[in-house]
């Protein structure tokens, strides 16, 4: 740097400081322009700089300075100059300062001058003017500390130009010559808004709203308060729209000040959205606060409460089936759940054309235990995206956690036919999911498990699950009177006239524990823990015998399971049932936890 420059007012400083880099030449000066050629790693430099950097050059031929601050140019400038070396520099007679310029720099915001946007115009008619007048009121309203008005020497500008044809006036916004957006709009020549000489916060007019809402964009980084105040302007003025092609732009607007903490003002935009039936600004809306619910619950309750109330101010089918749908998708009681999604269709039949339909509604079934069912849904899914039209870009949604490829079908279908006690089928659906993707360590181990019940209960015609149940109560009964070997043998009756009898396997572990059969007593748990995967006991003794019995490979897939399936609360759970547990020695729970440690501590892996 070449001048270090402290801002003294009547003999006090100020506290404001900010660098000159001069730059002298006496090149030939054409059209007012200087050329200047300065190293990119330069101008990189200058954007790691906290205090403000005005590049001033000097022409020796002219006598003339031309200044603009520096710390934002790299900036605005074309990503492939990123690999040059030099990028040339025109700084036209806009950009000429002298000595008025220093006497006038705003020093209260000169820390923040070179960060700002600088908004220009081209003013070519009376009602442009007016216009650009009322639009500059607002952004200086909610954006009065971002912004800077047709001064040159910031370099980050946005350019206004206005056409105008008697009433109807054409605007368009541009940014580095690249459009941002054009939209027209009328001003009759008695247009009472535009002629009111006095600035009103409370008379917000919907001809301003796109290109409030375009600026507001730019702006959001630098000040998303004022971006959500403006929206909500937006949201409760009647006849104001988002454009359409910044949905995009709303919904990263929304994640912004999710992770801003600033969810309230969110959920404010989105009902006034919602009691004025803007569905689309709503839905994008939603679609943000979708993307942001795994991280927060709380997002969650304002989702289904806001699209209840969305549903009930919509009049148009298919914008109230795709509610319907987001809010299926939201509800935790399958029920209702299941309700929407047959809503949604009724509203839109067109979902019947929709995979993800299909596949939403078969995992309810699933869920409430309607394997045939599910299995013919997922089947129907599975049909409808091999020959899905992705090109429609209507039928697009955002889907969390969203099947991609028709393969992520196959372990679900064999899940349906694993709980219909068809195992060998359950196995090939198993074997062909193989065959695309690694080894998942869930599906590694239902599908061992598959492999089993198909060789050991080779006819399914026996099954009967109703004899089974017979069986195992006469094994509790037993259990009573502490006859264990009746009981025994009843349990396993059981699970050879049914495989899923989850109790029965659990018992068996418990039972053969007591004669120290140590592989069995693992098989009967890891039975009973897949197929009942929400039992945290089952898989805590199994967990336990693995590491005793040096099972170090099944040590390892149970912890895996555990971790994907109940993430690394369900460790810690087990981690302190082993501490707890009087029957063990000391030594060997810190052997168990500290090889739980290890495990925690790997990349994750599969199997």
């Amino acid at each position: 740097m070449d001048y270090w420059i402290e801002i003294f007012d009547k003999g006090k400083t100020t506290g404001k400081m900010f660098f000159i880099q001069l730059k002298g030449s006496d090149q030939e000066i054409n059209n007012d322009t200087f050329k200047l050629q300065i190293k990119v790693k330069s101008l990189i430099y200058y954007h790691k700089i906290l205090l403000p950097v005005l590049i001033v050059c000097y022409s020796t031929s002219k006598d003339c300075f031309w200044g603009v601050w520096a710390n934002k140019v790299i900036d605005t400038l074309d990503s492939k100059v990123l690999n040059q070396q030099k990028v040339q520099l025109k700084f036209d007679k806009s950009h000429k300062i002298n000595k008025s310029f220093f006497e006038n720099l705003p020093f209260n915001d000169l820390d923040d001058i070179s960060q700002k946007i600088n908004i220009e115009s081209v003013l070519l008619g009376g009602n442009a003017k007016l216009f650009h007048k009322r639009l500059l009121d607002w952004l200086l309203f909610f954006f009065p500390n971002d912004i800077s008005l047709d001064d040159s020497t910031i370099p980050n500008t946005i350019k206004f130009e206005y056409i105008e044809n008697d009433e109807n006036l054409s605007i368009h916004i541009t940014h580095k010559k690249i459009t941002l957006h054009k939209y027209q709009i009328k001003i009759p020549e008695n247009d009472l808004h535009f002629n009111r000489p006095s600035f009103d916060e409370h008379d917000f007019d919907e001809r301003l709203s796109e290109a409030m809402f375009v600026l507001a964009c730019r702006l959001t980084d630098k000040n998303i308060s004022g971006t959500l105040k403006l929206i909500h302007k937006i949201a409760s003025t009647n006849g104001c729209r988002v454009p359409e092609s910044y949905y995009f732009n709303l919904m990263s607007i929304t994640l912004q000040a999710i992770s801003d903490n600033r969810l309230n003002d969110i959920n404010s935009i989105m009902q006034k959205f919602t009691n004025k039936g803007l569905v689309s600004e709503a839905n994008v809306i939603d679609i943000g606060l979708l993307m942001a619910s795994h991280k927060n619950p709380e997002v969650e309750k304002f989702r289904v409460k806001n699209l209840r109330i969305l549903l009930q101010n919509i009049e148009n089918n298919e914008a109230k089936g795709t509610t319907a749908y987001n809010l299926a998708n939201s509800i935790e009681d399958t029920r209702e759940s299941f309700e929407y999604y047959f809503l949604a269709k009724k509203m839109y039949p067109d979902y019947l054309n929709r995979f993800y339909w299909w596949r939403e509604v078969a995992g309810i079934l699933f869920q409430t235990k309607h394997y045939k069912l599910a299995e013919a849904f997922y089947m129907k899914a599975l049909d409808l995206m091999i020959n899905y039209d992705y090109s429609d870009a209507r039928y697009m949604r955002v889907q969390v956690n969203a099947i991609r490829l028709p393969h992520e079908f196959y372990p679900l279908i064999a899940d349906c036919l694993f709980f219909q006690r068809k195992f060998k089928e359950a196995s090939e659906w198993f074997e062909k999911y193989f065959k695309k993707e690694k080894e998942d360590i869930e599906w590694y181990m239902k599908k061992r498990l598959s492999d089993h019940f198909m060789k050991v209960f080779e006819d399914s015609n026996e099954f009967n699950a109703k004899k089974a149940k017979t069986y195992e109560s006469k094994a509790f009964e037993f259990l009573e009177k502490n006859n264990k070997e009746e009981a025994l043998e009843h349990f396993y009756s059981a699970v050879r006239l049914d495989p899923l009898q989850s109790n029965s396997w659990f018992n068996m572990g418990v039972l053969s524990n007591e004669k120290d059969d140590l592989d069995k007593t693992l098989f009967y748990f890891e039975c009973s823990a897949i197929i009942s995967r929400n039992d945290i006991e089952a898989w805590y003794r199994a967990f336990c015998l693995s590491a005793v019995g040096n099972h170090i490979e099944e040590f390892k897939h149970i912890a895996l399971y555990l971790k994907k399936i109940h993430g690394k609360i369900a460790i810690n759970q087990i981690a302190d049932m082993i501490t707890q547990d009087p029957t063990r020695p000391m030594k060997e729970k810190q052997k168990v936890i500290k090889v739980i440690e290890g495990l925690l501590s790997e990349p994750s892996s599969q199997t």
